[in-house]
């Protein structure tokens, strides 16, 4: 791997050309999951989005307590980082427990949740990686501390691409919505959601920190949001009479009927 402190000017400015070529990529993976769901007909309403991208943000400020707590309680930089990592699976799961009950969701309402849950964090990133590019110019103490703890973590590495991040977004953008369909369903399936987004964020952290391939980092992450967002919708569409419009024997509907 090569050190961030031996970046040279040309390809700090590579880097950010690079991003700023994929934005329009990373802005289009919330449009292509609003197109999906016209597949299933569902009807997207912009404040149900809203509330989404409220709950992230209102999930993120639950860390902030985390991150300060670890901080008093030790003084390793690798064991704060793994407080905040687990802790983003009960503050996220519990915050979207809250806004689909609120809501009293259903499919179009979890759906329009999940996805403006995962929209904003597409926003986040993107603002992540400008502020990467502009940390890798600095020279002082506190940005070489910063860019230290990034290497630790694996987020700064020379295979890794802003168009890497297209897909990141993508797997990410599929469990936010999946897991928000998954608690819409059954509320208790939070039980579930809370341990498995954890085990989902250290896991790639843990990958990335190993320095396992890109290709496999990221065709396991995409594998599991895809099989997330498919539950979600299977739970939904199977929960619901003949969902997929099939011939239903006579002897069928008499005792759906009793």
């Amino acid at each position: 791997m090569q050190d961030s402190s031996t970046y040279s000017e040309e390809q700090i400015q590579n880097l950010t050309r690079e991003l700023l070529l994929v934005t329009p990529l990373y802005l289009l993976v919330p449009v292509l999951f609003y197109l999906l769901a016209g597949v299933w007909d569902l009807q997207l309403e912009l404040g149900w989005i809203a509330l989404g991208a409220g709950g992230w943000l209102f999930a993120l400020v639950l860390r902030g307590p985390v991150s300060l707590v670890a901080r008093r309680l030790t003084t390793s930089t690798e064991a704060v980082q793994r407080a905040i990592i687990l802790a983003s699976g009960p503050a996220e799961e519990l915050v979207r427990l809250a806004a689909v009950l609120i809501a009293s969701a259903d499919l179009d309402i979890a759906y329009a949740i999940g996805l403006g849950w995962g929209g904003i964090e597409v926003i986040y990133a993107l603002i992540n990686g400008f502020l990467i590019a502009t940390l890798l110019k600095r020279t002082d103490e506190e940005a070489v501390k910063a860019r230290q703890t990034m290497e630790e973590m694996g987020l700064v590495r020379s295979d890794l691409r802003p168009i890497y991040g297209v897909v990141e977004r993508i797997a990410a953008t599929a469990v936010h919505i999946g897991f928000t369909l998954q608690l819409a369903y059954q509320p208790w399936l939070v039980l579930v959601t809370m341990p498995a987004h954890s085990l989902i964020n250290y896991g790639l952290v843990s990958l990335m920190r190993l320095r396992i391939s890109l290709f496999v980092v990221l065709g396991s992450l995409l594998i599991i949001g895809l099989f997330v967002f498919g539950l979600g919708l299977l739970l939904w569409l199977w929960g619901q009479v003949n969902p997929f419009d099939l011939p239903v024997p006579d002897q069928v509907v008499y005792i759906a009927g009793k």
